[in-house]
């Protein structure tokens, strides 16, 4: 069973460079003593290109958040959880109203470090429900707030929504 190890959003979030071109935020949330396990709001910006038609800019950053699951004794990889009916399972109750709260601190860092000039981001989901598409609805409005237009948005060939959004620059 996790157990919440944080109460509030971090002011500051910390952004690591994984490999040229891909930033990340990682931010523990809670953990599970019998299992040695932690969770951890993970958040990507990453450089890289599309060689289709969307979106319509052909290098962009991705931008990408999931539920992080880490076996802390280092004998398990970590893997990530994008699906918010599976991460809900791993989630203690008083950590769920933090998660896009730390989602949109962290695109707030990892925008400020990288400054990005197209960014782009799609659901996990194919047709999407309304109550899937909110947290999507959450960033767009923050990127909006940063100074972000929208350059493109829709539906792929695969029923995944995108959104490609030009900065400021």
């Amino acid at each position: 069973m996790f157990e919440p190890i944080r109460d509030r959003v971090p002011e500051v979030v910390d952004v690591d460079e994984d490999d040229p071109g891909t930033y990340s935020t990682i931010v523990p949330v809670a953990v599970c003593r019998e299992t040695d396990r932690a969770l951890a709001v993970a958040c990507e910006l990453a450089f890289t290109s599309n060689h289709g038609t969307i979106p319509a800019s052909a290098w962009f950053h991705e931008f990408s958040f999931a539920i992080a699951v880490i076996d802390r004794t280092g004998i398990e990889l970590p893997y990530l959880v994008q699906d918010r009916t599976i991460a809900r399972r791993y989630l203690p109750e008083l950590v769920v109203p933090l998660v896009m709260p730390i989602v949109l601190r962290s695109l707030d860092a990892l925008v400020a470090r990288v400054r990005p000039i197209v960014l782009y981001r799609v659901t996990k989901a194919r047709n999407p429900s309304g109550n899937a598409l909110r947290k999507h609805n959450l960033v767009t409005d923050r990127l909006q707030e940063l100074g972000y237009e929208m350059l493109q948005k829709g539906v792929d060939s695969a029923g995944r929504n995108f959104w490609a959004m030009r900065g400021p620059h």
